[in-house]
Order: C-alpha cells, then structure tokens, then sequence
C-alpha cells in the first residue's frame, strides 16, 4: 500500500543539509535520526543533480503520461504559487517500494506541466543506475512524505504571463529503519495559459524543463 501523504505548500531547490510537465502554454521556453543529510540528492543519471538535461522528443521511446494527479494532490491551476507547491510535492514523492528511480515521481508532475515540456520529459527517461543513494533507500523501502513551502529567499517579480517560485522542499521518509530527512531548494518556471488563464510549469531560461533544483 502507498503510504505517501504530502504535506504543506513548498518550493523546490537542493539545499545543503540532508536529507523534473505542463498544462496547455504555447511558449515551452519561454530512526529516527533528527540529523540533516548533508549529502546532495541524487541524479538519475550523473551528474549528481536532481534535473537532467531533456532530450529532444522521441515518440518511440516516450514514456506513458498520467492525465491526472496523484489523488489527494490539491492545486489551483489559477494561482502560479499554487501549482509550484504542488508540482514539488509530486516531483518529489519518492517511493521507492514502487518507483525504480526519481523518474517516476516526475512523471506524475505531468499534469501540471505544458505540452511540450511534459512531452519532452516522457521522451528523455534516465538511463542506466539510478545510483546507490536510491539503493540505500529502496533497501529500507522508503516513502517520502513531502512538505514544500514558499522558501525564505525572496521571489522573483511575476509578469502577467510568467513566474518564477523558489520552494523549500523537505523528504521525511516512512521507512524499515531510520532515514534522515532530506531538504532542497527548486527553482520553479511558470507560464500562463492566455486562453484559460490558468497555470503551468514550463522551461527556465536556461531551457531546463520541470522542477529545477539549484
């Protein structure tokens, strides 16, 4: 049984201490231990980050998108701090008793994506390990339970279309035995649908698409 529960509004961003989808936007660029990880989180693949670099879409290889949250996920779709929050929560909701790398946590944050970013993070699945921190944690079939909030640094200035939320994101693990928790900082795109005003995780100006650590 999935005992993921997610907790209050965050923003995402790796952090030092321990412990990657899109609505319909057109423009895709535009135990018990209370000690903190100091270790970073891990990638799917090298390097050690927990964004990667999303191919160019390749409709053979996609992976399968859900067409809707994870249940219990609550967003409003016209409230850009609202969809950040949510979409580091999914981002972040590892279970490892089910998923076989970070990966499938990020593809439940599809809904919230744009089309073309979400269709760029079906296309680019991690290759390879997922690495030996996922391990450690799969060994002691850990679930995270996600709490994300605005963080403290201050916000970026929103446009009428555009927005930029930095989360604080916190992984406190039901597990076998004892997982420190994990903290982060992600960094989070957003662009306004001009139709329907409603909001979407989209590419940075870097170009990087989803839920970007820092």
């Amino acid at each position: 049984m999935r005992r993921i529960r997610y907790g209050a509004p965050l923003a995402l961003v790796v952090v030092a201490a321990t412990a990657c989808g899109m609505g319909g936007a057109s423009d895709d660029r535009g135990a018990v231990s209370t000690t903190m990880a100091t270790q970073s989180l891990p990638a799917f693949t090298p390097p050690a980050t927990t964004s990667w670099g999303l191919a160019p879409q390749q409709p053979s290889t996609s992976a399968a998108l859900p067409s809707a949250l994870p249940p219990g996920v609550v967003v409003d779709r016209l409230d850009p701090t609202s969809v950040a929050l949510a979409a580091a929560r999914v981002w972040f909701g590892w279970d490892t008793t089910t998923d076989t790398s970070p990966y499938q946590a990020a593809l439940r944050a599809a809904p919230l994506l744009t089309d073309a970013c979400a269709k760029r993070l079906a296309s680019s699945p991690p290759t390879g390990s997922p690495g030996q921190d996922w391990t450690d944690l799969a060994t002691q079939r850990a679930q995270a339970r996600v709490d994300a909030q605005l963080g403290a640094e201050d916000q970026p200035s929103d446009s009428e279309s555009r927005a930029v939320r930095l989360v604080a994101v916190t992984q406190r693990w039901d597990a076998t035995a004892p997982v420190a928790p994990r903290r982060v900082i992600a960094q989070i795109a957003l662009i306004k649908t001009r139709s329907d005003g409603r909001w979407s995780v989209t590419s940075d100006a870097e170009g990087r698409c989803g839920v970007v650590t820092r």
